[in-house]
């Protein structure tokens, strides 16, 4: 899944998911953009993925991870295509925090009560 993974910067292309790390107030920071569709019932889990170059956990020096840093993101996908960001409550347990269709953004996920705590992303859930 390493080809699904972009870096971004304050710029969310066409076709892709995008997250960043602060709010559209703190100009984002760094960030990940998501372009490929994902199996059925697979999470992509953020806390495999290094912060910020996005490199699976393992494949170089430790580093923290992305999940609980996602302030903002914006669905550029094709409209009406269906994206879910997940909280983890463990034991293998995944929470829906936030649905989002394209076209979707959010400049700070304290609006939709789920700053800091998306763990997981489902691209192209329907």
């Amino acid at each position: 899944m390493q080809d699904n993974l972009r870096n971004q910067t304050d710029i969310c292309d066409y076709y892709n998911l995008c997250f960043w790390e602060h709010s559209y107030a703190d100009l984002f920071g760094f960030g990940l953009g998501f372009y490929a569709c994902q199996p059925a019932n697979a999470i992509m889990n953020l806390g495999g993925m290094r912060y910020p170059d996005g490199a699976w956990v393992g494949t170089g020096s430790s580093a923290p991870k992305w999940n609980d840093r996602i302030s903002s993101f914006e669905n550029n996908q094709t409209p009406g295509t269906v994206s879910r960001f997940y909280n983890y409550l463990g034991s293998n347990n995944w929470s829906i925090a936030v649905t989002s269709y394209a076209f979707d953004y959010e400049s700070n996920m304290r609006n939709r009560n789920a700053n800091d705590i998306i763990d997981g992303v489902h691209v192209c859930t329907e």
